[in-house]
C-alpha cells in the first residue's frame, strides 16, 4: 500500500465502528472491562486506569477540556479514563470496550471545542493519549514522527530547538482526489461518518523551510476610526492576499468609561509557513500593503520581525519576548468559550458588517 508523501498515519487496525452497539447500555459490566485490558496490553496497565476513585480522575479529566462550559454539573462523566502509556493500551481500550459494550471517546492533543471527545449522553470510557507525546525530528529528511498526544506547541518547540529555519504548517487549502491523496487516506477518510474509522497512534509529517525573520503586525482601529469600512475593505482584500500572508480581523467590545461604548478591531498579519518574497523584510511587507490594503494606513512602527516559532507565539496572542517555553504549557487556562454565530442577512455586503459590529458592541 502506497502512503501519502505528506503525511502518514498508523491508524490501529481493530476498527470499531460497532462500538456503541455492541450491547446493550444495561448490561454493561465495567469491571469486566477494567479486567479486560490488562490481558490485552503488551505492557503493565497499573497508572494508566483512572476510574472516580482515584484522586486524579477529576482533574485528569478537566485537564484538557477546552470549552469549560461544557464541565456543568449536569454533563455526563466518564466512568473510568484510559490515560494510555503505551500504543497497545490504545489496542487494549478498542478491544475491550466492543467485547463488553462500552462507548469509547478518544482524546488526543486538544483543541476539542464542543467537547466530543470528552462527553456524550450514555456511559462511556476515555481513552486518554495526552502521555504518547514523542516527537522525532529528522533533518536529513526534514520529516518528523509525532505521537497522537503531542501538542501543535510542543511541536513547534521541538522544531525550534533543531533549526530556525524549518516550521510546519497544519493545513495548506489543497484539493485532493484519489490519486492524488494516495489510496491509504482515501479509504482511511470514505464514509468515517461522525466518529473515526480507527484511532490515530502518530503521524508522519513534512517539514517546511522558513526564512530566519518573518513579519507581523497589528493595526487597531475603533468605530469612531473607521472600523466598519475598514472591516468591509478588508473582507474584499483578504482572500485575494498572496498565500505567504493572513490578516485576521478581532472586533471585541470596550468601555471608554461610563456608558462610552465602542468596538475596537484588531487587523492582526501573520505569514504562513511557506516562504515568499517578502517574509524577513518588513519594507517589502508594507510595499505589499501600500498597494493591496492602503486604507489600513500601515506603517514600519506597526511591523514586528522576529523568529516563526516567536510569530507563533504572537499570533496566539503572547505578548513579544515571550519566552517559547510557554509552548510546552498544557494547562488549560480557567475560561468559558462564549462564541456568537450570527447569520445577517441583508444583501447589502456593507450593511452586514455594520450588523456584525453593532453586535459586538451590545446595541
Amino acid at each position: 500500500m502506497k502512503t501519502s508523501s505528506y503525511t502518514c498515519l498508523i491508524v490501529s487496525i481493530f476498527v470499531f465502528l460497532s462500538i456503541s452497539s455492541a450491547a446493550s447500555y444495561n448490561s454493561v459490566d465495567f469491571d469486566a472491562f477494567l479486567q479486560c485490558l490488562p490481558k490485552h496490553s503488551d505492557v503493565s496497565t497499573v497508572g494508566a486506569i483512572l476510574t472516580p476513585n482515584n484522586a486524579s480522575f477529576q482533574s485528569i479529566y478537566q485537564l484538557r477540556a477546552n470549552n469549560l462550559r461544557i464541565l456543568s454539573s449536569a454533563t455526563s462523566r466518564p466512568v473510568a479514563i484510559i490515560t494510555a502509556l503505551h500504543p497497545s493500551h490504545a489496542q487494549a481500550a478498542v478491544i475491550c470496550a466492543k467485547r463488553h459494550g462500552i462507548h469509547l471517546r478518544i482524546r488526543s492533543g486538544g483543541h476539542d471545542y464542543e467537547g466530543l471527545s470528552y462527553i456524550t449522553d450514555v456511559p462511556f470510557v476515555i481513552l486518554d493519549m495526552f502521555n504518547l507525546k514523542s516527537i522525532a525530528i529528522d533533518m536529513k529528511t526534514e520529516t518528523a514522527w509525532i505521537q497522537a498526544g503531542a501538542t501543535i506547541g510542543e511541536l513547534y518547540y521541538s522544531i525550534a530547538k533543531k533549526s530556525k529555519v524549518h516550521g510546519f504548517h497544519m493545513v495548506n487549502g489543497r484539493i485532493l482526489n484519489r490519486k492524488s491523496m494516495g489510496e491509504d487516506v482515501f479509504w482511511a477518510i470514505r464514509g468515517g461518518g461522525t466518529t473515526s474509522f480507527g484511532i490515530i497512534l502518530s503521524w508522519r509529517i513534512k517539514l517546511v523551510r522558513v526564512p530566519p525573520r518573518v513579519t507581523v503586525f497589528t493595526v487597531q482601529r475603533t468605530l469612531e476610526q473607521g472600523a466598519t469600512e475598514l472591516a468591509y475593505r478588508w473582507q474584499q482584500v483578504a482572500p485575494k492576499l498572496p498565500k505567504d500572508l493572513f490578516i485576521r480581523l478581532q472586533p471585541v467590545p470596550i468601555n471608554n468609561g461610563g456608558n462610552n461604548k465602542t468596538v475596537r478591531v484588531s487587523f492582526i498579519g501573520h505569514p504562513t509557513t511557506l516562504t515568499g518574497h517578502f517574509l524577513g523584510q518588513a519594507d517589502g511587507l508594507l510595499r505589499l500593503m501600500n498597494v493591496r490594503f492602503s486604507e489600513l494606513g500601515l506603517t514600519r512602527n506597526d511591523c514586528l520581525e522576529m523568529s516563526w516559532v516567536k510569530s507563533a507565539l504572537y499570533w496566539a496572542g503572547f505578548p513579544n519576548g515571550t519566552s517559547i517555553d510557554v509552548l510546552l504549557d498544557r494547562v488549560q487556562v480557567d475560561s468559558v468559550l462564549q462564541d456568537q454565530v450570527r447569520l445577517l442577512q441583508s444583501s447589502d455586503p456593507e450593511a452586514r458588517v455594520r450588523d456584525l459590529m453593532a453586535s459586538v458592541d451590545g446595541h
